[in-house]
């Protein structure tokens, strides 16, 4: 084999490294942007898998806090589901057990209000909450029920005893026509009620797994003030 033969054969099987050592490197460049992209989908899997649950927002506090105040400032900026349990059981028949119960302060059982949650929830829709849960027990059936089917957000509306009381006396001294305002004995007995029964439930949502819990002051007397306070916890 002559000279330039042996060259030309030499520089064809150097050329075809070289073919074969960048086709390598593409295909090992063209691997690892496959697992790239496998991985981003996996993320943005997850991410939407963490975000596509709808809001399930609670409001929680003591009579006289302003929850149904805080319930429309919140539906006038956002499109909700809304569920408020007093003014449902307070269409209840007065001379019903249901109606008896809310003239006296006394809670509702809850069987009545587990089946009532059930029939109003939806998950496809954002959902507000205004005056359940009451109890512990309710409080874990929500969390139970629901942490997996909604964003859950626990928002207390915190006020000191005696802005609540000022509040109270002011409700009743305008002649509130709800029957379980316009009674002062029956107030106080709210009152008692909310610190020897739901105050427990809120102390177990500030720890439970699954949900997102707020602790907001709304003790100013303008409720727009409180509900810019309400609204930075909704960022």
């Amino acid at each position: 084999m002559s000279f330039c033969t042996r060259l030309l054969n030499s520089r064809a099987f150097d050329t075809q490294k070289s073919i074969i050592y960048a086709l390598k490197k593409r295909a090992i460049g063209a691997f690892f942007i496959v697992i790239l992209v496998s991985l981003f989908i996996l993320w943005y899997n997850i991410c939407a898998m963490k975000t596509d649950k709808n809001e399930l927002l609670v409001l929680m506090g003591a009579p006289g806090a302003g929850k149904g105040t805080f319930a429309r400032l919140l539906r006038q900026h956002c499109e909700f589901n809304y569920i408020e349990t007093g003014a449902i059981l307070r269409e209840m028949p007065a001379d019903s057990e249901i109606g008896r119960l809310i003239a006296r302060g006394d809670f509702v059982p809850d069987k009545y209000l587990f089946d009532l949650m059930q029939s109003r929830i939806t998950p496809d829709r954002d959902v507000l909450l205004d005056g359940f849960p009451r109890t512990l027990a309710q409080a874990k059936w929500l969390v139970d029920t629901y942490a997996d089917k909604f964003n859950v957000h626990v928002i207390y509306l915190n006020v000191p005893h005696d802005v609540i009381l000022e509040r109270l006396h002011r409700r009743l001294n305008a002649g509130s026509t709800r029957a379980d305002d316009n009674d002062a004995t029956v107030v106080q007995h709210r009152l008692d009620k909310f610190n020897e029964t739901t105050m427990p439930a809120i102390d177990w949502l500030r720890t439970a797994g699954g949900i997102h819990f707020s602790d907001v002051d709304v003790s100013a007397d303008a409720a727009e003030d409180n509900f810019v306070n309400i609204l930075a916890t909704l960022d």
